[in-house]
């Protein structure tokens, strides 16, 4: 449980204020007390005291909003039993639950105990008031009502143990009060009580209120759901003086964090906390204890958003503490409530709890819980004085005075007693709905009989059975209860280590007996088997830090049961799968298959001296069919494994590769080849008549010196187009050869004799045909003539 410190918790209180939600959670006024006015009922002088009947015998007032009074303001005799719908008939009410002392039926009944115990089983909680200065707050309260006498004068005062929660900051922070219930307009004054808190103004009168403070450990806290929250009020005659302990618990153990007494009554006769079913409280409310939570306010319409809870009551019944028998889902002492909650009883017979189960829902009704019709009563007899009883084996339950009482709802139970230690008898017992069971539980003459073990890790759990009954211990040792005679044992398995002895027979006569157990480590065999390394190729596995290993298919190790860590070493040019691992190793040999593949590797065929969005290939030889680069960008790029590779590069039509074919050896890194190319060209030499020529090449104008111009470009077919003022153009589709020289050797016509032109665009087209035609004219070209240049002559009609 985390927490911040006290010191915001209590800022964050105070912008609500202990003392105003404690006066928000006080009790409804009687009709005939006037507004806000309460007559001062307590003083140590006892002529002060106001006269009055005892409890039981004293009428009831007409508590608000009910009808008990006739006209004329005349009380009307009470019914056999208190109703317990006078204050609330629906919700918003306060909700949980509460033993207005009606039994099945509505047939009241009664009782006195010391001691009341509230325990809260938070899972989650989420209530809206936006009305509120804290919209998230509400309270749990254990209200009871402690009576003590003195004289003919019977006093009644209403306790609250309250637990105080913002469920939208997850503070918490615990306070009581107390409220003289002795009669209509009675109230406290600073003689009625001593304690921590002080007297506080309401419109209800004066009662007494104090906030636990920051020793209180666990107060004032910020603690996340889940979370279980105890609360407790004691009833004590101090040397003659009625007091009061208010406690709790939170996980941070047991806090009295008030203690109140009456020093006015010494000498008085204590009660205790009385519950009674048969008439009201001298003020009109109910004699009846309860355990319910509700808005911080009275009226206020707090409604539950989220809501998972369970709550139960238990009394002090002499022996031990006990679940009420009888309950109603909302009690009718407090005005704080609460909106959209349902209550439903919740029995869990695996450890005899009865619980109310709270969630958040459409507002449920209010009515019955459960009563001892639902349930049974199991009555344990004993000769050990005290001890404590398991139920189920689940819980402890401390008793004394040789025996205890315990509410469960019905199902098969076993209750076994211990004492100082160890088990001194059981009982087996099926309980039936509205059951009264007794059980004695005798008590046996018994010795320890112990097991020691040596040889197990520390934590490993491990257990015994002996004459049919199991124990467990994560501990060196485990003990049974047993009385004289012969007892059979049997050890239970454990994966990996062997005991001995693993059974076997023991005599107990007048002593504990002790038994000692040594545990044998059982190694394991694990192997590592791979596929795919080269044969003979090194490899390695690393086991709990110990490095194996081999040139074979397979590594075998030892190891112990338990959870085992595994690595693989490096092998160059390889990887495995897995490589690390984690194995829970049993009894049962283990083998772990690897499976290993090359390693492969960047390469990058970078192109330089291409123009833009040339396209070239490569040719790689990797085994089968080869594999095949073509782009058009500078970088063509593969992965490949550890090895040598030969390749051959492609490039555009004119450009040449200055490595057409070559080689490449991958050797555990990412590789770069660079792969040069060349432009290849041929030459165009022109001799051109009259000697004033203009000449175009692919519309590019060339400078021409006296008719003669040499001119280079890439291989292909090129449009060369001559004119000359006066003369008729000449315009022809010239092939030209990689590194060879093509002449056009023309003279142009006088103009009178008609021109032969090529349009650019026509020339444009024919380029593109004659491109697709150029292999076959150069091999054409090599056959006619051996001669290293091509000569073009004749007139504007030569082809």
């Amino acid at each position: 449980m985390t927490y911040n410190s006290r010191e915001s918790a209590a800022r964050i209180w105070a912008a609500t204020g202990v003392a105003l939600l404690l006066a928000m959670c006080l009790p409804l006024n009687s009709e005939n007390q006037s507004a806000g006015q309460l007559r001062i009922a307590v003083s140590s002088d006892s002529a002060a005291r106001p006269a009055g009947s005892s409890l039981l015998s004293q009428p009831a007032p007409d508590p608000p909003g009910s009808s008990l009074r006739e006209e004329g303001g005349n009380p009307r005799p009470a019914a056999t039993g208190v109703d317990p719908y006078l204050t609330f008939t629906q919700q918003p009410a306060p909700v949980g639950e509460a033993d207005f002392g009606l039994g099945p039926g509505g047939a009241p009944l009664g009782y006195a105990t010391s001691i009341f115990l509230g325990q809260i089983d938070l899972t989650n909680l989420s209530v809206l008031n936006s009305s509120l200065p804290s919209p998230g707050a509400l309270t749990f309260q254990l209200n009871v009502n402690l009576e003590f006498s003195e004289g003919p004068k019977t006093y009644v005062y209403w306790a609250q143990d309250l637990f105080q929660f913002n469920t939208q900051g997850g503070e918490a922070q615990f306070a009581d009060a107390v409220w003289n219930a002795s009669g209509v307009g009675d109230q406290l004054t600073p003689s009625s009580l001593v304690g921590n808190g002080n007297l506080t103004s309401s419109p209800a009168g004066k009662f007494y209120s104090y906030a636990a403070g920051p020793n209180a450990t666990g107060n004032g806290i910020f603690f996340p759901l889940p979370a279980e929250v105890q609360l407790q009020v004691t009833s004590l005659d101090v040397q003659g003086v009625p007091g009061l302990d208010f406690q709790f618990e939170d996980g941070f153990g047991w806090n009295t964090y008030d203690v109140v007494r009456f020093p006015f009554a010494a000498g008085a006769l204590v009660s205790g906390f009385v519950v009674n079913g048969s008439a009201y409280r001298p003020d009109g409310k109910y004699l009846d204890a309860e355990l319910v939570l509700g808005g911080p306010s009275p009226g206020a319409s707090t409604v539950a958003r989220t809501l998972g809870a369970r709550l139960a009551l238990l009394y002090w019944n002499g022996h031990n503490l006990q679940s009420i028998l009888d309950s109603y889902n909302f009690g009718g002492d407090s005005t704080a409530s609460i909106g959209h909650v349902e209550s439903s009883p919740a029995f869990d017979p695996t450890d005899g709890s009865v619980t109310a189960g709270l969630n958040a829902s459409a507002s449920g009704p209010l009515g019955p819980l459960f009563n001892r019709s639902d349930l049974g009563v199991v009555n344990i007899s004993t000769s050990v004085a005290a001890g404590s009883v398991a139920i189920n084996a689940a819980v402890n339950e401390t008793f004394q005075g040789g025996g205890a009482n315990f509410t469960v709802p019905p199902g098969n139970y076993t209750f076994a007693i211990y004492a100082d230690g160890l088990r001194q008898g059981a009982a087996r017992a099926a309980v039936n709905a509205g059951s009264y069971l007794g059980l004695a539980i005798a008590w046996h003459v018994v010795y320890s009989l112990t097991f020691l073990s040596a040889g197990l890790p520390t934590g490993v759990t491990w257990s015994v059975t002996v004459n049919g009954s199991t124990e467990s211990s994560d501990t060196s040792t485990i003990s049974f209860v047993a009385s004289t005679g012969n007892y059979s044992f049997q050890v239970g398995p454990q994966s990996g280590f062997v005991a001995s002895p693993a059974s076997g027979s023991i005599p107990v006569t007048t002593e504990a007996v002790i038994e000692d157990l040594d545990w044998t480590l059982q190694l394991v065999a694990l192997s590592f088997v791979e596929v795919g390394l080269p044969i003979a190729t090194p490899w390695s596995v690393t086991v709990q830090g110990v490095v194996y290993s081999g040139t074979s298919s397979a590594i075998s190790v030892t190891v112990p049961p338990g959870t085992v860590a595994y690595s693989v070493g490096d092998v160059p040019g390889y990887r495995s799968t897995p490589r690390v691992g984690l194995l829970q190793v049993n009894a049962d040999n283990l083998t772990v298959n690897l499976t290993w593949v090359p390693f492969t590797y960047l390469v990058n065929f970078v192109a330089n001296g291409l123009p833009a969005s040339a396209i070239w290939s490569v040719n790689l030889s990797t085994g089968g069919d080869g594999t095949t680069l073509t782009g058009d960008t500078p970088v063509q790029s593969t992965e490949l494994p550890n090895g040598s590779f030969a390749f051959r590069v492609v490039g555009p039509a004119g450009y040449t590769p200055t490595l057409p074919g070559s080689s490449l050896v991958v050797a555990g890194r990412d590789i770069e080849v660079a792969i040069p190319f060349e432009l290849v060209v041929g030459f165009i030499l022109g001799n051109l008549l009259p000697t004033d020529v203009s000449v175009w090449v692919d519309n590019l104008s060339l400078n021409v010196s006296n008719g003669s111009f040499n001119f280079s470009v890439v291989p292909g077919i090129h449009d060369v187009r001559a004119s000359a003022p006066g003369y008729a153009s000449i315009e022809r589709l010239v092939i030209v050869e990689a590194n060879r020289t093509t002449i056009v050797d023309w003279q142009l016509s006088s103009d009178e004799a008609g021109s032969t032109f090529l349009s650019p665009t026509v020339g444009a087209i024919l380029g593109l045909v004659g491109a697709a035609a150029m292999v076959g004219w150069f091999a054409f070209r090599r056959r006619r003539s051996k001669r290293s240049h091509a000569r073009i002559r004749g007139t504007n009609d030569d082809v």
